[in-house]
């Protein structure tokens, strides 16, 4: 793929591809789940059953049938919000097979915002587990709500499963306009990102990369195909709540590839699930990163099919990657940029061998431009453009990037002329390379100074008993913001203290980076179902204590 540097933005090549002879996500999915029906589509690695591309096309057909006979269709939006497990993708599928809209939500959106996106999305049908019903139904939303377990007061999700008459001449809706909303995902705001057909195939590896030939790692590609033909699985820590899972989701089907699908992370266990089922490839967190650099695998576990590792969100620091680099020589893990709004914008191409040699030595980059995307970084202040190596927001600019917001104004996400704002301060190379430096939202301002919150994590994590470390600007009347650390300590190093920390940060920080809020350590930080920190959360705690 050609990227360039034009009059300081990035330019990319358009895409040549024809989405509308696909005929939507539910007919893509409906004809990959007919071919591939003898394969292993879903492991439940707790009890070893492993689940069918036959039998899970036979429950999404099922569940369509009940759906439309409940009254959905074409347009409608089907709310859902589960743990993992193997019917939690059933519902999502049987919506794309009516043409009507999936949208799931995080397990740990709180009861307000809860409340807040199920008013946003009115669906016509609710799909929840029991843990969740309680809350749901005190809302009194006017919808279906099928829970997906016993209950003495809602519809069961088992009695969607029966047989149907007609069930064996099902076909799935054919979508003829690309630019239709296919699924709704929720923003960390908890805002309703509209997302196309369009938009999810361009995401997929439906739509081919185009490395140049002389750029092609044709020995690293041989080397995957040989290890992908002799089976293997894609491991998935959450259900379809993100760009990067329904990705993940719809490739899978796409090739016929078994997905494992796990409940919660546990470093320990990711060794044997690896071993076990083969893993290929496994989308995780820089928490969970974190988590298996401090627990490596034990001494007979076989982790060589393990090609890939994607993450993204934000930053894996630099003692965690040398640790994991260490563990797995052979596993490219790969660090990617996007919002709910985009999809993911940056990454690497693992057969490039141009990116894969930049990102052996540049652990800190996101990666390279995609094809169908421009980019530029802007001074805040006057919005001008700037060059290689200087920091200011992204804005990125696609045909492909969201429909907007579910019954609220997307205005303020573009800039006079349609770009749109990230938010993110960044920086880009000479050769495209993308590099994070914060989030806008998140920089602090002690008196007329700006600060990056993730320049004093950095030093923080350096410290060799600081696990996790999130720096928060603290409301100040004199200087506005003053920069105070919450850090959680590894295990075993309950005894260290505040003061041994501050200490260790003398002379590391300069004068308006020092931490005048003080540190604190604490046992755990709020995180969302993806691994990201509830920055939110802890601002709202320390705005509290002012009180």
């Amino acid at each position: 793929m050609s990227y360039y540097i034009d009059g300081n933005i990035i330019k990319t090549e358009d895409i040549e591809f024809d989405f509308t002879e696909l005929g939507g996500l539910g007919n893509i999915i409906f004809n990959s789940m007919k071919k591939y029906k003898h394969k292993v589509a879903q492991i439940d690695p707790e009890t070893d059953i492993k689940d069918t591309y036959e039998n899970m096309l036979q429950r999404s057909i099922r569940t369509a049938m009940v759906m439309k006979h409940k009254g959905v269709k074409q347009g409608d939006l089907v709310f859902g919000c589960t743990d993992n497990h193997l019917d939690a993708c059933v519902p999502i599928v049987a919506a794309w097979f009516l043409g009507a809209v999936p949208c799931f939500a995080d397990l740990n959106f709180t009861p307000l915002e809860m409340a807040y996106v199920l008013d946003q999305v009115k669906p016509k049908m609710i799909f929840s587990i029991p843990s969740k019903a309680e809350l749901i139904n005190q809302l009194c939303v006017d919808a279906e709500l099928v829970v997906f377990g016993n209950s003495n007061k809602n519809t069961e999700f088992q009695s969607f499963l029966e047989r149907q008459i007609g069930e064996d001449e099902f076909e799935a809706t054919i979508s003829y306009n690309p630019k239709e909303t296919a699924m709704i995902l929720f923003t960390s705001e908890a805002k309703a990102c509209c997302l196309s057909h369009e938009h999810l195939i361009w995401q997929s590896n439906l739509v081919p990369t185009n490395t140049p030939v002389e750029h092609l790692d044709l020995d690293r590609r041989n080397f995957e195909w040989s290890k992908i033909k002799r089976g293997g699985a894609v491991l998935s820590y959450s259900p379809l709540l993100g760009v990067s899972e329904a990705k993940t989701f719809l490739e899978n089907a796409v090739v016929g590839t078994a997905r494992v699908v796990c409940r919660s992370f546990d470093p320990k266990a990711f060794w044997y699930i690896v071993d076990k089922y083969r893993v290929l490839q496994a989308l995780l967190t820089p928490f969970h990163l974190s988590e298996l650099a401090e627990n490596p695998p034990p001494a007979k576990i076989n982790t060589d099919t393990l090609l890939k590792i994607f993450t993204g969100g934000s930053h894996l620091q630099r003692k965690h990657w040398d640790r994991l680099r260490s563990i797995l020589p052979d596993t490219d893990i790969i660090q990617s940029y996007g919002l709910t709004e985009t999809g993911l914008i940056t990454t690497y191409e693992t057969y490039n061998v141009v990116q894969r040699e930049y990102y052996r030595t540049h652990q800190e980059s996101v990666g390279f431009p995609t094809r169908g995307v421009w980019y530029k970084v802007v001074d805040p202040v006057t919005e001008e453009p700037l060059g290689p190596n200087q920091q200011g927001e992204l804005r990125v600019k696609s045909k492909y990037f969201t429909n907007g917001y579910l019954n609220k104004s997307s205005n303020s996400l573009h800039d006079s002329e349609g770009w749109l704002k990230t938010g993110d301060v960044v920086y880009y190379t000479d050769n495209c390379a993308l590099y994070i430096v914060d989030s806008l939202k998140d920089v602090i301002k002690y008196k007329q100074r700006v600060v990056y919150p993730s320049s004093i994590e950095k030093q923080l994590m350096l410290h060799p008993d600081v696990a996790h470390a999130v720096v928060l600007g603290k409301p100040d009347r004199e200087n506005g913001e003053q920069p105070v650390a919450l850090v959680v300590l590894n295990k075993n190093s309950e005894s260290v203290t505040v003061e041994e920390i501050q200490k260790f940060l003398n002379g590391r920080l300069g004068d308006e980076t020092k931490l005048r809020g003080g540190v604190r350590i604490v046992k755990s930080f709020p995180r969302t179902d993806t691994g990201k920190v509830k920055r939110r959360e802890l601002r709202r705690m320390l705005v509290d204590e002012r009180r």
